[in-house]
């Protein structure tokens, strides 16, 4: 199949990387190339869709649903970046005949860093104490060694194993579980939990890895928590539904748990208002593990490779059905 008339749609390039990124200036040479650097409206959504061939979202920054597809005629692929695809309603892209390819693995490194930046701020008082400094004050705090701690990674795909090498490297005890994992599949160094309810409850840091799915929506819940290590640290950077927040709260509240390091929240944006803006035992951030320079790149890549895979008629990366 020729793509040279092909029309690739790229959505929500609001960092204004794509333009000059070398996979989409590859991408110019035998496709017509759109971008749109801005939030766009349902129906303004679907018109920009109705013109598309491949159409190339980035991460969940839009929903793409019956609506927004209501008049994609001419759609042949999806080329999402990232691993998951649940901004995108895949009955109605079926309905289509449209195909879905992922970027698996393309923000691991990036997400990875913010996993050990976080705990590293949390447990050495980083952001507590520069904002106690801009006050004025200045008063000792009791920090807490990495290498003295044991890191619980719940799920073990890319992201996860990312997490483990630099946390080895401080001296962590690394433990990980998911439903299907055998010492086979972790490297050496990192152990497998036997259960889930072993993994919290031994972990004195917790980094979710999930994807959010039926089943892992709402794990992390009260009795989830309560079988936690007392004192224990909560990291996500999956998806934010995979955590109940109130559930939570009551558990920092109860002094259960020592704190959480939040970049993913249930909605998204976070509420001007909500509790956990208020607290000093959280560090949160605004979705921002996959944002790099560098992660972008290499989503561009990959989705580049699957356009130009899916017209060669071998596709590669597809979303499994």
């Amino acid at each position: 199949m020729s793509g040279d008339l092909q029309h690739i749609v790229i959505l929500d390039d609001w960092d204004g990387i794509c333009d000059t990124a070398p996979a989409v200036q590859k991408l110019r040479s035998r496709f017509k190339v759109s971008i749109y650097n801005h939030p766009l409206e349902p129906d303004a959504l679907a018109e920009v869709i109705r013109d598309a061939d491949v159409l190339i979202p980035f991460r969940e920054r839009a929903r793409i649903g019956a609506t927004e597809l209501a008049q994609a005629n001419r759609l042949q692929l999806i080329a999402q970046t990232g691993g998951g695809a649940a901004h995108i309603d895949l009955a109605v892209v079926a309905a289509l005949g449209a195909t879905v390819t992922l970027t698996p693995g393309g923000s691991s490194p990036s997400v990875a860093e913010l996993v050990i930046g976080m705990m590293l701020a949390h447990d050495h008082h980083i952001v507590r104490g520069d904002k106690m400094l801009r006050t004025g004050a200045w008063h000792a705090m009791l920090c807490r060694d990495s290498g003295t701690q044991r890191l619980g990674l719940l799920g073990f795909g890319p992201t996860a194993r990312a997490v483990a090498g630099p946390a080895m490297a401080l001296g962590m005890d690394v433990m990980a579980w998911s439903r299907s994992l055998t010492a086979a599949d972790v490297p050496d160094g990192v152990s497998v939990a036997p259960s889930l309810e072993a993994l919290l409850g031994q972990s004195d840091v917790l980094s979710i890895h999930l994807p959010l799915t039926d089943k892992t929506r709402g794990l992390m819940n009260a009795a989830r928590f309560a079988q936690m290590k007392p004192g224990a640290l909560v990291i996500n950077t999956s998806r934010g539904a995979i955590v109940d927040t109130d559930a939570l709260i009551t558990a920092l509240d109860r002094q259960h748990l020592r704190g959480a390091c939040l970049d993913v929240f249930e909605p998204e944006p976070l509420p001007p208002e909500h509790p956990l803006r208020r607290r000093d035992d959280v560090i949160l951030t605004p979705h921002v593990g996959w944002t790099s320079r560098d992660t972008i790149h290499r989503f561009l890549s990959t989705c580049a490779q699957n356009i130009e895979a899916f017209y060669a008629g071998d596709p590669i990366n597809v979303l499994p059905t």
